[in-house]
C-alpha cells in the first residue's frame, strides 16, 4: 500500500523515515501512542503532535534539565499550563521528577518528564495499554554531557520485557555506535549488538538498517542512519 502524503507530515526525520519505508500510518494497526527518549528541542514532540489524527498520546524524556527548562518555557507559551511536580510512579515515595503535562485542544495528551530514560522507558513500556511508536534518540550531544552516558543497553532491556508485537521502533544515529564520539560512550554498543538484540526482541518484524540505502542520501546530512523495527503488515515499497 502506498503512503499517503501527509504521512511524512511535517519536517521530522521520524516522518520521512516512515515515508521513505511505505509504511501507512493510517493502517488501524498502526500505534496510536508515541513515546520518546531524548526530547532535546522538541522537534519529535512537534511532530508527533502535527497528526492528531495519528496520535491520541505522546510521552516523551528529557534527562538534561537546561533542555527541559527550554521546553517547559516553548510549550508554555503554546500549548502547555505550565508544569507540574508529580511523585513518580517507580522509586522512593519523596523522589519527585518535574514534568510538562497538557491535553491539547486538539485532544491529544502531551507529558515530557524530565527523567532518564533508563527509569522512564520502562515504567511506560509497563503501564501502556497499547501498542506504540517508540522513536530512541536519547544520547549525549545537544548540551547533555558524555558522563551521563547512552542508555540504550537498558532501553533495549525494557524493551525485552515490556514490548508488543504492533510497535514500530525507530532508533537514531546508528553511524555513531561502537565509535569513539562524544567521549566513547557508544563504543560499548555496536550495531551489531543492537541489531541482535532487535531481532530477539521482535522476531517477526522487518528490521532494517537505513545506512546505505539509496532512499536516505540527503544533501543535508548525507544519509539518514538509523535501525527501523516494523511489524510486517505495516511495510511497503521502499521509496
Amino acid at each position: 500500500m502506498k503512503p499517503k502524503a501527509y504521512h511524512a507530515s511535517g519536517e521530522h526525520k521520524i516522518g520521512k523515515t516512515l515515508n521513505k519505508l511505505g509504511v501507512d500510518i493510517a493502517h488501524p494497526k498502526f500505534p496510536r501512542v508515541f513515546l520518546e527518549t531524548g526530547t532535546n528541542d522538541g522537534a519529535g514532540v512537534d511532530w508527533a503532535l502535527s497528526l492528531p489524527d495519528v496520535f491520541h498520546s505522546i510521552f516523551s524524556c528529557e534527562i538534561w534539565e537546561p533542555n527541559f527548562i527550554d521546553l517547559r518555557v516553548r510549550y508554555g507559551a503554546t500549548r502547555l499550563e505550565g508544569y507540574a511536580e508529580i511523585p513518580l510512579i517507580a522509586g522512593n515515595d519523596d523522589q519527585l521528577v518535574s514534568v510538562i503535562r497538557k491535553m491539547t485542544t486538539g485532544g491529544t495528551f502531551l507529558e515530557i518528564a524530565l527523567l532518564d530514560s533508563r527509569i522512564w522507558l520502562p515504567m511506560l513500556l509497563k503501564a501502556r495499554v497499547d501498542a506504540s511508536l517508540i522513536w530512541l534518540d536519547a544520547h549525549p550531544g545537544s548540551g547533555v554531557p558524555s558522563e551521563l552516558g547512552l542508555p540504550l543497553k537498558d532501553e533495549l532491556k525494557a524493551l525485552r520485557e515490556f514490548s508488543r508485537p504492533d510497535d514500530v521502533v525507530l532508533i537514531d544515529d546508528i553511524s555513531n555506535f561502537g565509535t569513539d564520539i562524544d567521549g566513547g560512550c557508544y563504543k560499548d554498543t555496536t550495531r551489531e549488538y543492537v541489531f541482535e538484540q532487535l531481532k530477539e526482541i521482535y522476531p517477526d518484524h522487518e528490521i532494517i538498517s537505513t545506512i546505505g540505502m539509496e532512499a536516505f542520501f540527503s544533501e543535508a546530512h548525507g544519509y539518514d542512519d538509523y535501525f527501523a523495527v516494523i511489524p510486517p503488515h505495516l511495510m511497503g515499497d521502499t521509496q
